[in-house]
């Protein structure tokens, strides 16, 4: 690996090759020419063959009449609805340059503007009953049209950008030679590969999100992760103490009881650290730490929940209590009841992990001591927080 000196930023020597050089050495740029080493080609090349990582192309109706075969001159300008846009270039959409080419756009020439932007269009402002109301935002405007592929032209940062199933066979297919048979060895043997921890910030948390959430990673082979949340000067917030299974996310979300405050005593506007701890089989550790700060929680807004309560029963109840929910996605659950009288404890009837997205019926028995009144039943999966209202008799 040497400096590249030129316009771009990295460039293997061949596909597959023996090395490759980078001018920006960034992580996205490290994996990207790696990938074309071990045999992968760009995910927009005529020579990728794999069903799994497809181009992404977008052609824009620019006047929205259902078609794009219209062009126009606007300032001297032809724009032409036929010309093709790619996604090779992965971005959010609010933060990638030159979104659209041409705007704001007057296409039909009568001195109103069309569209300011064609991700936040404002129709009614700028041209009442236009016809371009319900054709705009365009499809680009949104995340979930966007690839983050490493193998496309990437401006990922830390683990945002992804391989694909079939790109991993074809890079493990590459190593799996004679001249690499002493990585199959270690593979092979008895002894434990170097556990891995990384914590991240996921990107989008922001002032309007009611949870703070992390993202895990642990390599495959590993056997327990533990999260600890520490003050600057050292002190435990929060320990999840050791968990098993994949290690995907962690959240700190908002109190159940308090709606302007966090769980666990956390404060906005103050420097905490996170810790994940990741153990293999044969004990050796890893550790790494991410500093990171609350923000407020007033006028947050709840994201769509990924876990719903279906039912609860009996309810008022007396012993035994049941309860149907639903999730949409895998993580480490926690059932809670919640006095909700202020200063009262919060009492664990039940934790999981739950390892497949589904519906799920579970019955727990809260203590016999506990006294009558109105309490919250709570679930709580990997910090995103929903309760459910029940009275004990």
């Amino acid at each position: 690996m040497i400096e590249w000196i030129g316009s771009s930023t990295g460039q293997a020597d061949g596909i597959p090759g023996k090395a490759f050089t980078a001018e920006n050495f960034s992580i996205s740029v490290f994996n990207h020419e790696m990938g074309h080493v071990l045999d992968l080609r760009h995910t927009f090349s005529s020579l990728e063959s794999l069903t799994d990582t497809p181009d992404i192309e977008f052609e824009i109706d620019y006047n929205c009449d259902g078609d794009n075969n219209d062009s126009w001159t606007n300032g001297g300008i032809t724009i032409s609805e036929s010309q093709r846009f790619d996604s090779r270039i992965w971005c959010k959409p609010s933060d990638c340059p030159n979104n659209l080419p041409y705007q704001p756009l007057d296409y039909d020439l009568d001195g109103i503007i069309n569209y300011q932007d064609p991700c936040n269009p404002q129709i009614e402002e700028l041209e009442p009953n236009s016809s371009l109301e319900g054709c705009l935002p365009q499809p680009w405007c949104n995340d979930e049209f966007h690839s983050n592929n490493i193998m496309n032209y990437s401006q990922y940062t830390q683990t945002d950008g992804v391989f694909t199933s079939q790109q991993i066979d074809v890079m493990v297919n590459h190593l799996n030679v004679d001249a690499n048979s002493y990585i199959e060895a270690v593979l092979a043997d008895d002894q434990c590969p170097p556990p891995m921890a990384n914590i991240h910030i996921f990107p989008n948390e922001d002032v309007d999100d009611c949870a703070f959430c992390f993202q895990l990673e642990a390599t495959m082979h590993d056997n327990e992760y533990r999260i600890e949340f520490l003050t600057l000067s050292g002190a435990v917030q929060y320990d999840t103490g050791w968990k098993t299974g994949p290690a995907i996310e962690q959240c700190i979300s908002r109190s159940i009881k308090y709606i302007n405050e966090y769980k666990h005593g956390f404060q906005p506007n103050t420097a905490y650290i996170a810790r994940m701890t990741v153990e293999n089989v044969c004990g050796d550790q890893a550790v790494e730490d991410r500093m990171f700060t609350l923000p407020p929680l007033s006028g947050c807004q709840e994201p769509i929940p990924k876990i719903t309560i279906k039912s609860l029963y009996p309810n008022p109840f007396t012993n035994n209590l049941n309860y149907e929910y639903t999730v949409e996605r895998q993580g480490h659950l926690k059932t809670w009841l919640v006095p909700s009288t202020n200063g009262s404890s919060e009492i664990l009837l039940n934790s999981e992990q739950v390892i497949a997205e589904g519906t799920y019926i579970r019955t727990v028995t809260p203590p016999s001591n506990i006294t009558s009144g109105v309490y919250y039943l709570v679930l709580d999966l990997d910090g995103e927080v929903i309760g459910s209202i029940l009275i004990k008799l």
